[in-house]
């Protein structure tokens, strides 16, 4: 007696006709085990048999155990056996769940360092939370009696609100510019927050005489000291100003003679580098262009006392340290009566105590 067993096809199949016929292509036939076993050559059958004194090994003194796990192995088996049926049910819906899946797991894919940055984020802050476990507790705890706290704070602002309505109705046309305003101070007040910060550690500092408030202290005792060494100061000052007065015009050759001194050093030969010099007040040369040798029989005559009419070591007036251009160097103020007695070169007279007529050689 030979029975037939039909199973459910997929849904998404079409419907047999009433007269279909189902041939044998359609159709599985049960295999023999004896049949199974003539396929296999000597190897394989000695392998099969290792296989099964292999499971006696394993399952020996343990019947009992593999007993009860096949007792439950048998449900287990057909409740998979129905979700696969039922998988197979709807084999469009599976379809589609696998396609999905696979863009999801894709999508993942592709965005897998962010996920890991996700995920150590994630980890720092149930960390972080971790260690609060202790605060969170307290936290809670204290959490009832603040909410009926608010609650009560809450009823008693109530008439509140009402007193404040006049108020805001007042004061709503003078408002009306104030929120562009503290829009605009929001910045400014960001800024200001690590000035303030630098401004409290510099008013206020742990310790002793480290911060301006300490320095404070000691303002009282300065102003004593102060107090005597200020007249003396104002007329130093005071009487330094024709000093300065002299010195302001010769401030581009001062400046230039600092910027330039690598210049000065710049010429070589084979016994290296050397400074180019023009001896002066030595008593060897006279300051004119071209130099002439002085009179060696008085090679001290430009050493007379300082400011007098002997007195002619560096005595130069601004700009004649450079080669001469006319209407621009050697700096020579006029004298008091508006005469220029200047030299051959055509340069006024000066006032700053100079003579214009000394110059460097050259052209």
């Amino acid at each position: 007696m030979k029975t037939l067993s039909i199973q459910p096809g997929p849904d998404n199949n079409p419907e047999l006709a009433s007269d279909a016929i189902i041939s044998e292509n359609d159709t599985t036939t049960p295999v023999d085990l004896d049949q199974l076993f003539n396929t296999l050559r000597g190897p394989e059958r000695q392998a099969l048999r290792n296989i099964i004194q292999g499971s006696a090994t394993v399952y020996a003194g343990k019947g009992p155990q593999a007993n009860q796990t096949y007792k439950y192995l048998s449900p287990s088996l057909v409740a998979t056996d129905r979700l696969l049926q039922e998988l197979n049910r709807d084999e469009g819906t599976l379809t589609d769940f696998i396609v999905n899946g696979a863009n999801v797991v894709s999508a993942v894919a592709a965005r897998r360092a962010d996920l890991s940055s996700l995920t150590q984020n994630a980890n720092v802050a149930l960390g972080s939370i971790a260690n609060e476990n202790r605060s969170f507790d307290q936290a809670l705890v204290a959490l009832p009696g603040t909410l009926r706290q608010a609650n009560t704070t809450f009823h008693n602002l109530r008439p509140a609100l009402d007193d404040l309505t006049p108020l805001i109705n007042a004061t709503r046309t003078s408002t009306k510019n104030l929120a562009p305003f503290l829009r605009q101070l929001h910045p400014v007040l960001t800024r200001s927050v690590p000035v303030f910060r630098d401004l409290n550690r510099a008013l206020n500092l742990p310790g002793k005489s480290n911060d301006l408030a300490d320095a404070t202290g000691y303002l009282v005792s300065l102003q004593k000291r102060a107090a005597d060494a200020i007249p003396i100061t104002v007329k130093s000052m005071q009487d330094s100003e024709p000093i300065l007065g002299f010195f302001r015009p010769y401030t581009p050759d001062l400046t230039s003679g600092i910027a330039h001194l690598n210049q000065t050093a710049g010429y070589y030969d084979a016994n290296g580098h050397y400074v180019r010099v023009q001896p002066a007040g030595v008593g060897v040369f006279q300051p004119t262009t071209p130099l002439t040798a002085a009179n060696s029989a008085t090679p001290f005559a430009d050493f007379g006392a300082f400011g007098g009419p002997t007195y002619n070591l560096f005595r130069r007036c601004p700009g004649a340290s450079t080669p001469i251009v006319l209407g621009s160097n050697p700096f020579a103020t006029p004298s008091p009566a508006g005469v220029f007695l200047g030299p051959p070169n055509g340069a006024p007279a000066s006032t700053l105590s100079c003579n214009s007529g000394q110059s460097v050689p050259g052209p």
